[in-house]
């Protein structure tokens, strides 16, 4: 653990110092890992975010039950977990140990003396970083949170520390590549999106509606907002997902300044049937991008609609060689259901259709 130039009492997840005349009881949640509705693959580059539900044991208020707020984050980095990157935090500082032969990172610190993370609040702190191993591995992140403190900023009397190990220790568990659950959470927020849109939609048009009881001439606006609500588009979710490229039995990889139109009309099912993926009218396509086999050089592909200009924006990144990657996105599509695929690096590409608006 890092020293500071004053004492602190270090409170673990069972115990504090006995020194303490009066003991403080940690509170019941930890620190844990959230997934945000995706998995971690062995071997392939991974985002982990460490959430911190609450700040530290205040030994000064023990009796009332207060935490102090939270100023110093320390997550230890298991050997087998390489390349990390810590992300930035406004209004924190973030700083690494490393080994001193490898120069591997063996420590991610975030620090903060204006921006501390009252009791009331959460916070997220992310690292990227290639997790090797096999499926059902499970890596452990030791993590200790620093309190300096008191809830409402005046200063602790002794700052305190909570360390997070053993059973309560962070961890996640290494699954496969066809195990892995690719950005589930974009998914879902896309569905909560749309249904928020629709229920904010049918509210007003109900609310117009009423007050036409009271001003007749409303009927010609309601009847053009309610054409033009009609025309906006809908989200329609495939039963099953339809392959509809894959370059591994198509062309090959994809070289770097190569485009490829590439037809998401239709698709394989898993059993290898022709289905219609993308029916007359559809103005969009919902699809899991993948990357697989990537080339030695970080690279990325921008995936987008066959008759739009190419975007400033990709679609999917990788770092580094031979890593299998996906991401589901939205894409635009021409009359004929296709779309185009740039790329900056060599690589195997996958495109599976979820669903599409129309």
């Amino acid at each position: 653990m890092v020293s500071t130039s004053r004492n602190r009492i270090v409170i673990g997840c069972a115990a504090v110092a006995t020194s303490l005349l009066v003991q403080a009881v940690p509170a019941s949640a930890h620190i844990t890992i959230n997934t945000y509705g995706t998995t971690f693959t062995a071997g392939a580059t991974n985002v982990v975010y460490f959430r911190v539900p609450h700040g530290c044991p205040d030994p000064d208020l023990v009796a009332q039950g207060f935490n102090a707020r939270t100023n110093r984050v320390e997550v230890d980095i298991p050997a087998t977990a390489t390349g990390v990157k810590p992300e930035m935090k406004p209004g924190w500082s973030v700083d690494v140990l490393r080994a001193p032969v490898t120069n591997a990172v063996t420590r991610v610190i975030w620090t903060t003396t204006t921006n501390e993370l009252p009791d009331w609040t959460f916070a997220d702190f992310g690292l990227r970083a290639t997790l090797n191993g096999a499926a059902g591995d499970v890596l452990e992140f030791p993590t200790t949170q620093y309190c300096d403190n008191h809830n409402d900023g005046t200063a602790l009397t002794t700052p305190v520390s909570e360390a997070w190990t053993g059973v309560n220790v962070p961890k996640l568990t290494l699954v496969g590549t066809a195990s892995k659950i690719s950005n589930a959470a974009d998914l879902a927020d896309l569905k909560n999106r749309v249904v928020t849109l629709e229920s904010k939609a049918a509210a007003a048009i109900t609310s117009i509606a009423a007050l036409l009881s009271t001003d007749t001439s409303l009927d010609t606006r309601l009847t053009s907002l309610e054409s033009s609500l009609g025309s906006l588009s809908s989200e329609h979710i495939l039963s099953v997902p339809l392959r509809a490229y894959d370059s591994r039995d198509a062309a090959g990889k994809i070289n770097a300044g190569e485009t490829r139109t590439v037809s998401l009309s239709s698709g394989k099912d898993g059993v290898s049937a022709t289905a219609v993926a993308l029916p007359a009218g559809a103005t969009a396509a919902i699809v899991t991008l993948t990357v697989t086999e990537t080339g030695a050089k970080a690279g990325y592909l921008k995936m987008y609609g066959a008759s739009t200009p190419l975007p400033a924006t990709s679609s999917i990144n990788w770092s580094t060689g031979n890593q299998d990657i996906a991401v589901s996105t939205i894409v635009a599509v021409d009359s004929s259901g296709q779309v185009k695929v740039t790329a900056s690096g060599s690589t195997h590409f996958v495109v599976d259709v979820i669903g599409y608006l129309d």
